[in-house]
Formats: C-alpha cells, sequence, structure tokens
C-alpha cells in the first residue's frame, strides 16, 4: 500500500510538451523570452515556498545530487527555506540536480520542466495553493 501522496508540476496546457513548447533554461532567445522564462521560473519557486509554508517546512537536506557545475553544494547539506532560492534557480537552469528532502516533503525535478512534490503527511490541498501551474496526482519517477 501506498504510504505518500505524489505530485507533478508543469506549466503544460496539454499532457505533453509540443514541439513549439520551451522545456529548458537553454530555450531563452530562441523558443521562449527571458521575460516569459523568469515569470514561470519564479511560479515555480512560489510554488515550492508556499507548500514548504503549508507543511511548516524549515529546511531540506540534498540528496543524490548530481553537481555539473561543481557549485557549493553538497549531499547531505542542510538548508533553510529562506535560502534555498539560488539552489532552486540553479535545479531549475540544469545547473545541477538534487531531490530537496524533509521528514514531510520531498522535491525532484525532472526533465522537460517538470518538478515532483511526495508528501509523507497527507495529501495537498489544491484550495491552499494559488498558482498558474497545472498540478496533477502523479507518482514521481525518481522516488527510490
Amino acid at each position: 500500500m501506498k504510504k505518500y501522496y505524489s505530485y507533478r508540476v508543469n506549466k503544460y496546457i496539454s499532457p505533453l510538451p509540443g514541439n513549439n513548447e520551451w522545456i529548458s533554461f537553454y530555450d531563452i532567445g530562441s523558443l521562449v523570452t527571458e521575460e516569459d522564462y523568469l515569470y514561470t521560473e519564479n511560479e515555480f519557486i512560489k510554488l515550492f515556498k508556499d507548500v514548504s509554508a503549508l507543511f511548516d517546512i524549515r529546511d531540506y537536506k540534498i540528496t543524490d545530487l548530481e553537481n555539473y557545475k561543481k557549485l557549493d553544494y553538497h549531499n547531505g547539506d542542510k538548508i533553510q527555506c529562506i535560502y534555498i532560492e539560488p539552489l532552486l534557480r540553479d535545479i531549475l537552469r540544469e545547473r545541477l540536480w538534487c531531490k530537496l528532502r524533509s521528514n514531510k516533503l520531498e522535491f525532484h525535478f525532472g526533465y522537460d520542466y517538470y518538478m515532483y512534490i511526495v508528501s509523507y503527511d497527507f495529501p495537498i490541498s489544491m484550495s491552499d495553493i494559488n498558482t498558474h501551474l497545472i498540478i496533477e496526482e502523479f507518482d514521481s519517477p525518481y522516488m527510490n
């Protein structure tokens, strides 16, 4: 029996990104303007912070780190939510990949600008979340 609630967050109107959709920070200038990219990136960060506040999470542990640019993050580092925005931007801009874990929540980040939220306490009430992003029940492919 499943002991968690899992959600996929994305920016797409249709279930799968189409050929004209931007899927990466590196699409700025070709498929997306910097302004539109930053709007979406900020929505993801706001959602992360809102869900963390809903669950009263104050910090996360970095796990499963893949540090492509050799940035100053390490497996096992704890980062407080008030300081987490630069790390989230680095993840969303594909400078590194990791899972962010607390005792109640996990955040995973996938290809094509997907984010996964895993809750161990209770389901997320969508009425408590104000976002333009699409949130759907979906098992994270990064659960282990």
